[in-house]
């Protein structure tokens, strides 16, 4: 039995709606009439409370009146509990318990759970959590050999609370991440050594649903037009490059392809970040020039040509000959670094120049 319960706790933080399904598994196991999880921050001078129960009475009616009035008075919140120790109502009611620890008991007995036992599992990543056990008469009170059992699976439970800390500070990270480029209007994709699609952003999902120049097949991302696998084609990307999709149609689109940070390490995680801009900005000229010390001309024939426009039609648009165009051309490669035009795109995708409007 101790075994299943283990099992459940490490499963706990892993699945779509972590935690929600142990307190069942601890109150069967244990013949509890509730078992229940409770998490708790403090931010600034707020603190922020969630708790998971399962019990084997209608806690429907009991739920709403606990969240508005009693939860003030539940030990976790009053009592200073030593991390791993177990409370029982004996402690809550102690000398200097006083008239709100008289209240919960009253309340609590009230529904059925005449006997309890809680214990701080500890504080991870400035998250608190608690474990508070329940019985009725009919169970009894616990004794020493059920305050064993609870004892040996605490170190599992703090655990488990660390996994869940550390998943939570991940997607966190992945959110913020995903929700800064969606500010900029930037797509987002991230995907693993196989091409197949794990992340996405908001913009990303737009245009994948269109099933335009970039689609999901099966789960991994295919570019439309493109004939080669392109796990292989990442594969021999140089960090930074750009990828050209949709050439020659209406869709073109430039694809910045960045190695994944960590992606060298031995993970089923992302291995490829795809960064684009769905419906590109114009590039401020004015921002080429002062990022790249470039002459009002210059800068306005790599705007140009960051726009997709070819050498000689750049140089069309500006007047030029083809002759001047390309001296144009040699010269911005020179001031900027860039090695080809492809190059380019990468140099003002990635710099704060595409920011200054």
């Amino acid at each position: 039995m101790q075994s299943d319960i283990i099992e459940a706790i490490y499963d706990a933080p892993l699945t779509s709606r972590p935690w929600a399904d142990l307190p069942a598994h601890i109150r069967r196991a244990f013949g509890c009439s509730a078992a229940m999880l409770t998490f708790s921050r403090c931010n600034g001078s707020q603190t922020q409370s969630q708790s998971i129960y399962d019990t084997a009475w209608d806690s429907r009616a009991a739920w709403p009146l606990y969240e508005s009035t009693y939860r003030h008075f539940d030990p976790i919140n009053r009592l200073t509990m030593r991390t791993g120790s177990l409370y029982d109502y004996d402690d809550v009611a102690a000398p200097g318990g006083g008239e709100d620890a008289d209240r919960y008991l009253q309340f609590v007995k009230s529904l059925g759970a005449h006997y309890g036992l809680f214990v701080h599992l500890g504080k991870h990543r400035g998250l608190d959590a608690w474990l508070s056990l329940s019985r009725d008469t009919d169970e009894g009170n616990f004794n020493a050999y059920d305050a064993g059992k609870i004892k040996a699976l605490l170190p599992h439970l703090q655990r488990a609370v660390e996994i869940h800390c550390r998943l939570e500070s991940a997607r966190n990270s992945a959110s913020v991440h995903a929700a800064a480029l969606a500010d900029l209007g930037i797509g987002a994709i991230l995907l693993d050594e196989a091409g197949a699609i794990v992340g996405t952003n908001g913009i990303a999902d737009n245009l994948l649903d269109q099933r335009r120049t970039l689609l999901r097949d099966e789960g991994r991302l295919r570019i439309a037009g493109m004939d080669a696998p392109l796990q292989r084609l990442l594969r021999k990307q140089e960090d930074g490059q750009v990828i050209v999709a949709g050439q020659n149609t209406d869709q073109e689109m430039h694809l910045l392809v960045r190695r994944w940070i960590g992606g060298e390490e031995l993970t089923s995680g992302p291995v490829f970040a795809i960064y684009f801009e769905n419906e590109p900005t114009e590039i401020s000229v004015e921002g080429l020039r002062r990022r790249f010390t470039l002459s009002p001309s210059e800068a306005r024939f790599a705007a140009l040509m960051v726009a997709g426009k070819r050498v000689d039609e750049a140089g069309e648009e500006m007047g030029l000959t083809q002759a001047s165009a390309r001296t144009y051309c040699k010269r911005l490669f020179a001031r900027t670094g860039a090695r080809s035009q492809s190059d380019l795109v990468r140099l003002v995708l990635t710099s704060i120049a595409r920011l200054d409007q």
